[in-house]
């Protein structure tokens, strides 16, 4: 009030001195401008704007099949941001950069979503959060949409089983199931022979392994399996691969017999070469040589040797086998004539000859798969001696395991307990389509449950948000004497009444 009096004074003093009356009014509009941006006085005003919503879409792997779903949902409302969810929370522009599939789907993460009115939340429900969410420390409502039920029966998700496999051979079946609630079903699984009963499913996914038995002849035959209702009928290629040993001799004699039957003893088909023609024939893989030539190339060799390395076997003093260099060698003659008399010593004697040729050379086969973006390497070998190395790196379990965006070069490398080397290997992985695994259920509870604790509702479709959120009134404080176009208007009517006075011939 004290200013609007002061103001009075100065304008009655301002026409009462000023002459002539035009130019005391020029000042005192000056006077006024200049007091309204002194004093700054404001005005509200309301402003009805869309409010902020945040989409929050689950992409773990259980969810990741409804993404067409997501994108739907996302046309029926102009939603202000989008969010990616599985174990961590992440802003993305659309739902091309959701990315890979997640593991899990972690509801906690949902209190990093801040300043938004509102958050829609898309899941199919199944989720590894902490049974304890934290509730409170999520600062929005979260209104959720529960996807369609695609299916309320069990469905077998994977199923991991060899397609080539060796006759009679015992065979691993793993099984993914997932199941939209605790149950139990039959099953039943043949090959060769046949397993059946009742397995128990917890909800969610479950794995079931089993153990079964390949035909005893080679050929194609199919694993039938049977879980309640689900039926799958696959193919598996049963062949052999035995392994055998090449034996170049010039002549047949006692002593090649009682090789083959030690060799048999190990598992090993024989080969046998005379010079050039061969007389007892096997098939499968080579496993080493044995050459009765001290001058023909083998694994193992029979006959003297100059000078060795190591003694391997001794009898009554004398060697019987020595190492040199990569080759080992027989320097006992007539070792048939013990073999004859007493087989077991024969075998005694020979077999620490067999398991070095055999820790020199192991069997060992490399076995790779590619599923979407995760690739495995896997080196199989029956010796537990051997090393192997995935990229210059020594691997414990011998399996490589990797997520793989684009074509990528796992070097292998293989080394026997003798130090040399086995196995020299570049497998190119490329990587596959993306596998987005059809799960059945929705766990309707948990998302209700969610939306009731934070304020929030369960909608039918997000259109809902429309007519529940409505608009939000927003007041701004407006100052509309403190402008820099308003300030300069002083020194402009200043300007003007000097101007026209001195036109006019006053000072």
């Amino acid at each position: 009030m004290w200013a609007l009096f002061l103001l009075l004074l100065l304008s009655i003093a301002i026409v009462l001195l000023i002459r002539p009356f035009w130019s005391a009014l020029l000042r005192i509009f000056a006077l006024l401008l200049l007091s309204l941006f002194l004093l700054d006085p404001s005005f509200r005003r309301s402003e009805s704007l869309p409010p902020r919503i945040a989409l929050v879409v689950d992409v773990s792997r259980s969810a990741y099949h409804l993404m067409d779903f997501y994108r739907e949902q996302s046309e029926k409302y102009p939603f202000s941001a989008l969010f990616a969810l599985d174990d961590t929370l992440r802003r993305i522009r659309s739902m091309d950069e959701a990315g890979k599939p997640g593991d899990g789907t972690d509801f906690n993460e949902l209190s990093g979503v801040r300043g938004y009115d509102a958050i829609l939340f898309l899941s199919d429900g199944w989720h590894n959060a902490s049974r304890d969410v934290d509730y409170q420390a999520i600062s929005s409502p979260v209104y959720t949409v529960i996807p369609p039920r695609e299916a309320t029966a069990p469905v077998i998700r994977d199923i991991l089983y060899p397609s080539r496999v060796n006759p009679g051979e015992n065979i691993r079946i793993g099984i993914r199931v997932f199941s939209p609630s605790d149950t139990t079903l039959d099953f039943f699984l043949s090959l060769g022979d046949t397993v059946s009963g009742n397995v128990e499913l917890v909800r969610g996914e479950s794995t079931l392994d089993f153990l079964v038995k390949s035909p005893d002849s080679e050929g194609l035959y199919y694993l039938n399996l049977r879980l309640g209702k689900d039926r799958r009928r696959l193919p598996v290629k049963v062949e052999s691969k035995k392994r055998y040993v090449l034996i170049n001799v010039g002549t047949i004699t006692p002593e090649v017999g009682l090789l083959r039957r030690l060799l048999l003893d190990y598992g090993f088909a024989s080969r046998i070469l005379l010079d050039t023609v061969v007389i007892v024939d096997a098939k499968g893989i080579l496993a080493f040589t044995i050459s009765f030539f001290s001058d023909t190339v083998g694994d193992l060799v029979y006959g003297g040797v100059s000078g060795y390395d190591t003694v391997l076997v001794r009898r009554d003093g004398r060697p019987v086998a020595v190492e040199k260099g990569g080759r080992i060698y027989v320097v006992e003659k007539d070792l048939w004539r013990l073999g004859r008399r007493d087989f077991e010593s024969y075998r005694e004697l020979l077999m620490p000859v067999l398991d070095r040729v055999l820790a020199r050379k192991p069997f060992v086969e490399v076995r790779y798969r590619v599923r979407g973006d995760m690739a495995t390497v896997e080196v199989v070998s029956s010796r537990q001696d051997i090393t192997v190395r995935f990229n210059d790196t020594v691997s414990v379990s011998r399996v490589w395991t990797g997520r793989i965006a684009a074509p990528e070069t796992v070097r292998v490398e293989v080394v026997s307990s003798a130090g040399s080397t086995v196995l020299r290997k570049r497998i190119v992985l490329e990587p596959g389509p993306v596998e987005r695994e059809v799960e059945s259920g929705v766990d309707s509870v948990a998302l209700a449950t969610l939306s009731r604790r934070t304020g929030g509702l369960v909608l039918k479709s997000a259109e809902e948000l429309k007519n529940i959120m409505g608009s939000r009134k927003v007041e701004r404080e407006i100052h509309p004497f403190r402008s820099p176009w308003f300030f300069l208007l002083i020194p402009g009517l200043l300007i003007l009444d000097i101007f026209l006075r001195r036109r006019t011939g006053h000072r």
